[in-house]
């Protein structure tokens, strides 16, 4: 009978090939973790800057709805910028709510009839490229709003009190 003689090289070979294998295989485990972590984290992002821009637009049309009386809404421009005009009367005293685009975010401020116009001394509400708001015909506004992304949202309400280039 012959004896079979290993050949040590050949374990070592077959010991580092395995290796190898085990080695090459972590290593894609791992990237596609990373490129899933990093796909997630990119859908999250985007939810939070649709959730952001929709919320501020509910907004918008949540103060338009509650301020809808006679003559209470208009449109006009502040800083060579569009903006939503709301009217107030709080016992007596007459304050209007200023909705403008002013550096890249969209603002609101809060002043007595009148007053002059500070747009840096508005309260930030959102970061955004653009922000437009327009007769789009006799008691209907539209108000569009370009994201950060690029993406732009448009909403429609109807007013009952609407005043044309008043503020």
């Amino acid at each position: 009978m012959s004896k079979r003689h290993k050949n040590p090289n050949s374990q070592n070979i077959g010991g580092m090939f395995t290796f190898a294998l085990v080695g090459l295989f972590s290593i894609l485990a791992l990237l596609v973790a990373v490129v899933g972590v990093q796909a997630y984290q990119s859908v999250l992002d985007s939810n939070d800057l649709n959730h952001e821009t929709r919320t501020s637009l509910s907004y918008f049309i949540n103060k338009v709805r509650s301020s809808d009386s006679r003559g209470y809404v208009s449109i006009g421009v502040l800083n060579d910028n569009d903006a939503l005009l709301i009217d107030h009367d709080y016992g007596g005293e007459l304050y209007q709510t200023r909705i403008y685009f002013f550096e890249g975010a969209l603002y609101e401020q809060l002043v007595e009839l009148g007053e002059d116009f500070y747009p840096e001394i508005g309260q930030e509400l959102v970061s955004v490229q653009a922000f437009t708001v327009q007769m789009v015909k006799p008691g209907l506004i539209g108000m569009s709003v370009t994201t950060n992304d690029g993406e732009t949202h448009t909403v429609h309400m109807a007013v009952r009190s609407y005043v044309h280039g008043r503020g």
